[in-house]
């Protein structure tokens, strides 16, 4: 499988605070990832947030030792949102 990924700032916006994750190889006990962080409307520092939030999912699904897909995603953000 190739997998490609592309954000755009659109017409309203001068910034693109969207943020994207593509693994044609496996992280963690899942095959394949591909992850999408929506910006937050012009919120100062959404660009931050949304890579800091795809960047906290990837650590938690390195270290979840499970192997159903849905368990690791749903545990992964479970954690994520407890992160202080």
């Amino acid at each position: 499988m190739k997998a490609f990924c592309i954000t755009d700032v659109g017409q309203s916006r001068s910034m693109n605070q969207d943020f994207v994750f593509a693994s044609e190889t496996p992280v963690g006990n899942l095959p394949k990832l591909f992850v999408v962080a929506d910006g937050m409307r012009g919120h100062r520092a959404g660009d931050t947030a949304s890579r800091d939030t795809v960047g906290t999912l990837l650590d938690r699904i390195r270290k979840i030792q499970e192997t159903k897909p849905i368990t690791i995603i749903r545990a992964s953000v479970e954690d994520g949102n407890r992160r202080e």
